[in-house]
């Protein structure tokens, strides 16, 4: 049943949910997004690690842990299955590597249907360093 001249409540009432929600967080501090609060440094490498996951100059990386949150796409793609990835970056001379590791029972490969993700990371940067933060979901 629609009553006329009640319409114009919807958008208040959908702000106020809002900003309910938003003082909800804050006050529990908690932070929906906390891997962008995340901060990883990259050591020096004594020699070019090249694309060797198990080269020496990963083992006096600091390793973090980075929690991951599902997308909201366009369409339900879910938010996979693994909570936190284990990342260490390192660099020589004007390269920067990155290793990214996380424990999953599963090896996906495959990615011979549309619906079909191989385990795969991929890492994103802001094209210029005072540019602003990337989305928070790729």
């Amino acid at each position: 049943m629609n009553f006329p001249g009640r319409s114009h409540w919807r958008p208040a009432v959908l702000t106020l949910g809002v900003l309910v929600t938003a003082a909800l967080l804050q006050f529990a501090d908690a932070n929906p997004a906390v891997s962008q609060t995340l901060f990883v440094t990259a050591y020096g490498a004594p020699a070019d690690p090249g694309l060797d996951p198990t080269n020496a100059a990963w083992d006096g990386a600091r390793v973090v842990q980075v929690p991951l949150s599902g997308q909201l796409g366009s369409y339900a793609a879910g938010g996979g299955s693994i909570a936190t990835v284990n990342l260490q970056a390192v660099h020589f001379k004007e390269h920067l590597y990155v290793r990214v590791s996380w424990a999953d029972v599963t090896v996906d490969e495959s990615t011979t249907k549309v619906e079909d993700f191989s385990d795969a990371v991929a890492l994103e940067f802001p094209a210029l360093s005072a540019s602003t933060v990337p989305s928070i979901c790729m």
